[in-house]
């Protein structure tokens, strides 16, 4: 299970919680007066986080904190994918609970590395990587407008091309499609025009 629920009354008298990789990031967390969870191996986090435990957060706490590792470049590990995805199929109302810390808050991979960077320190480091967090909510909402815009300027020019429909028709052949290709096109018309203000009734 998850590292860390028998400190639960903890979590839920400060209402927040950090969620981190490994044992050792909730021991150097737990030594400097945080409160975490870890899980072993973050792919893992889908089976230890079940119904029950999301319902609890969810009603239980405020905010919660999830480490996500990176490589020096900011780019997400393996662990680090793994909880984008499982917090994409938490509810929205836990959605919007959480807060990501990241190398650049940490300037770190994770809390461990970080005290080992300079344990004098770490505390009120920690702190401030705890005030930068980004809300997650607020990430992904950019994230998805950033994929639409590529996809839109990735679709404009053929749009915009005036013989559009033949590509189409050129497009339905090469798939080795045999049948009139009229039919295959006013779907593809119709289904596309539900995008528009004014979608095209066939």
């Amino acid at each position: 299970g998850l590292y860390g629920m028998d400190r639960y009354d903890q979590i839920q008298k400060h209402k927040t919680v950090t969620v981190v990789e490994g044992e050792s990031d909730c021991w150097t967390l737990w030594h400097h007066g945080f409160i975490a969870l870890g899980v072993s191996g973050a792919s893992s986090i889908t089976k230890h986080w079940d119904q029950d435990i999301t319902e609890k957060m969810a009603s239980d706490l405020e905010r919660i904190n999830v480490v996500i590792e990176c490589d020096e470049n900011g780019k997400s590990d393996g662990g680090g994918e793994s909880f984008h995805k499982w917090i994409e199929t938490l509810p929205e109302v836990t959605q919007n609970k959480i807060y990501i810390i990241d190398r650049l808050q940490m300037q770190a991979k994770d809390p461990n590395e970080m005290y080992q960077n300079d344990p004098s320190t770490f505390s009120e480091r920690w702190k401030l990587a705890l005030d930068n967090a980004l809300k997650w909510s607020d990430l992904h909402s950019q994230e998805v407008k950033e994929q639409m815009e590529a996809l839109a300027a990735d679709g404009l020019p053929l749009l915009k091309d005036p013989n559009l429909m033949d590509q189409l028709r050129t497009t339905i052949r090469k798939s080795q499609y045999a049948g009139d290709t009229q039919p295959v096109e006013l779907a593809v018309i119709a289904m596309t025009s539900r995008l528009l203000s004014d979608p095209i009734n066939l």
